[in-house]
């Protein structure tokens, strides 16, 4: 299907969103780290920089193995914290109270160095594999039992860039927390709402200042933001389109207290994000895009996407 433009709406926005490259530097010293994840039995969220980087929340009886991308959450050179909170999970539908004797967990982080012509693979630094116990003559998962475990500690990463993220946003915490909910749900909805009206300024301006800073983390060329633009677009251009209530949430925090975000708490949506447009592909069959929306107030005492 093709896109196109409210009524009356320019494409200043898009243009922005364009010349991003022009802003980056350090291209040739571009980096990217990965966080390589296998977990089976459990649920778990796994941080960096106290920013969420990936999670599973359901069926506990196989493995999630996956490569995930982390530069957005890592600010600039030096110790990057990480934390890994373990859960026991669904089986067959039913929540477990403990943690299985079966839990696997194997975490790693990649560096991989992108400047210049060749990508080359870094060292691989080992944050937590599973600790085995003997049990009955069997080797076990040595927290079997417990209701969640957690685990943290650091992990050094070397950036060409400072970008400041999260950390001049204001202490969300220590505000009126009923208060600030209302303020973020009236946010999310009227983000949803540019989705509904396809007002795409609206949609630009929303994602402006986290782009801005995407662009330097990823090292962005001119084609990478034009893919930027393209998958905004696609989110325009889904067939029959339609942009589900917010519904079903709590509020969490993040970045030490300056991110705030609204996440599913319905099995099997636990923890994705509120935002969501559903849509019939060509088989007819219904799917549903998630829209990432991590907030913090700025100077000006705005709430701001910043992730």
């Amino acid at each position: 299907m093709a896109f196109t433009m409210c009524k009356g709406q320019t494409n200043n926005g898009e243009n922005q969103l364009a010349s991003l490259y022009k802003q980056v530097r350090f291209r040739d010293r571009a980096v990217e780290y990965r966080t390589n994840i296998e977990v089976g039995a459990c649920n778990f969220e796994l941080l960096i920089n106290d920013v969420p980087v990936e999670q599973y929340f359901g069926d506990a009886e196989g493995t999630v193995n996956t490569s995930v991308p982390i530069n957005d959450a890592i600010l600039q050179t030096g110790a990057q914290h990480w934390k890994l909170i373990v859960y026991p999970g669904e089986r067959k539908g039913k929540q477990l109270e403990e943690l299985s004797p079966n839990v696997l967990i194997d975490i790693e982080i990649e560096k991989i160095t992108k400047g210049g012509s060749q990508q080359e693979a870094g060292a691989v630094k080992k944050l937590v594999t599973t600790s085995l116990v003997k049990r009955d003559g069997r080797e076990v998962f040595a927290d079997a039992g417990k209701r969640i475990v957690v685990y943290e500690g650091s992990f050094p990463a070397s950036v060409p860039y400072n970008i400041p993220g999260w950390t001049k946003g204001q202490d969300l915490q220590k505000e009126d927390s009923l208060a600030l909910q209302r303020e973020v749900l009236a946010y999310y909805q009227k983000y949803a709402g540019f989705y509904n009206e396809k007002n795409v300024e609206g949609i630009y301006s929303a994602v402006l200042a986290k782009e801005r800073e995407r662009a330097q983390y990823f090292f962005l060329d001119a084609e990478g933001c034009k893919e930027t633009i393209k998958d905004y677009k696609e989110f325009l251009s889904f067939p029959s389109p339609n942009v589900l209530p917010v519904e079903h949430y709590r509020m969490r925090f993040y970045g030490n207290g300056k991110i705030v975000a609204l996440e599913r708490t319905d099995p099997p949506n636990k923890g994705e994000p509120v935002t969501r447009i559903e849509y019939k592909d060509k088989n007819g069959k219904t799917v549903t895009e998630f829209m990432y929306c991590y907030l913090m107030r700025n100077a000006s005492g705005q709430l701001e996407m910043i992730r």
